[in-house]
C-alpha cells in the first residue's frame, strides 16, 4: 500500500474550490481518477477515443437501524463509467459525474449489484462459475470516506485534530480496498485532522512499484494543481507529480 497526504491548507482550498463549482470532494476525485486514467493509457500509446474506463465506487447503504451489523455486510458498489473522449472536457465530465452521484444517492444504486448477486445465488453453482473467469469489473476502484473520524462510534480528545487515548496519539488512519484479479488499482481517500489521505494498492503483475508510485503522485498532483489554481485544468495543462508527502507501508 503506498500513502500520499496532502496538507491542511490544500485540502482546504480543494473543498472550497469543490463548492464553488456546486461539486463535492467525490466528484472531483471521481473525475481527476477518470482523466488520469485516460492520461496515462495515452502515454503509453492506447489513445483510442472510444475506449471505456470503469470506476467501481463502494457504496454503504447503512442506516440507523444496522447499527449492530457488520460494516461488511451492508456494502454495495455502483459504477462510473465513460469513454476517453468523454474526458477530454473537465468541466462537462465533472457536471455529468456530479449528476451521476446524485442519482446514486436518491436511486439506491447500490441495491442493483446486490440483486444481481442475490439472483446468482440462486441458482446453484453459477455465483462461483461467474467469479472464477476473473472478468474486469472495472479499471480502478475508488472509495471516498471523507473524514475517517465520523466512521467510528468512540470518541477520543483531540489534540491538533488528532484522536488522543491515554498516551497515545493516532497519527494517521489507513485502509485501501482489495484489488480483484484485472481490475489494476484500488484507491481510498479520507481526511483525518485536517489532511486528505491517500492510499493506493494495485496489481503488481500490471503495475511496477515505481509506477504504482508515480500514479498515485501523479493524482495527488492533479488534486493540488486544482486546489492551489482554483479551477480545473484543460486538457493541454499539465502538473509536476511532486506531492507533499509519501510513503509506502
Amino acid at each position: 500500500m503506498i500513502t500520499q497526504v496532502l496538507p491542511k491548507e490544500v485540502t482546504r482550498q480543494l473543498r472550497n474550490v469543490a463548492q464553488s463549482l456546486s461539486a463535492s470532494v467525490n466528484d472531483v476525485c471521481v473525475m481527476e481518477m477518470l482523466r488520469l486514467i485516460q492520461s496515462w493509457n495515452r502515454a503509453v500509446g492506447d489513445a483510442s477515443p472510444n475506449r471505456w474506463i470503469r470506476l467501481v465506487v463502494p457504496v454503504s447503504l447503512r442506516t440507523p437501524d444496522h447499527d449492530r451489523m457488520p460494516a461488511a455486510n451492508l456494502v454495495s458498489c455502483a459504477f462510473v463509467t465513460r469513454t476517453f473522449a468523454e474526458c477530454d472536457d473537465a468541466a462537462t465530465l465533472l457536471q455529468s459525474i456530479r449528476k451521476q452521484t446524485g442519482e446514486m444517492l436518491h436511486q439506491q444504486e447500490g441495491f442493483v449489484l446486490l440483486k444481481c448477486l442475490h439472483f446468482l445465488r440462486r441458482i446453484p453453482g453459477l455465483l462461483s462459475l461467474v467469479l472464477r473467469t476473473k472478468s474486469c469489473f472495472g479499471s480502478v476502484i475508488l472509495a471516498y470516506v471523507g473524514d475517517v473520524r465520523r466512521l467510528f462510534s468512540g470518541r477520543f480528545p483531540l489534540h491538533h485534530g488528532k484522536w488522543v487515548a491515554g498516551n497515545v496519539t493516532i497519527e494517521r488512519i489507513e485502509g485501501v480496498a482489495p484489488v480483484r484479479p484485472n481490475t489494476r488499482a484500488a484507491i481510498s481517500i479520507g481526511t483525518y485532522a485536517g489532511e486528505m489521505i491517500l492510499n493506493l494498492r494495485t496489481d503488481r503483475a500490471a503495475l511496477s512499484q515505481e509506477d504504482a508510485a508515480d500514479f498515485l503522485a501523479q493524482f495527488a498532483a492533479r488534486l493540488e494543481w486544482i486546489a492551489n489554481s482554483g479551477r480545473l485544468m484543460n486538457e493541454s495543462e499539465s502538473v509536476e507529480s511532486e506531492p507533499a508527502q509519501s510513503q509506502e507501508s
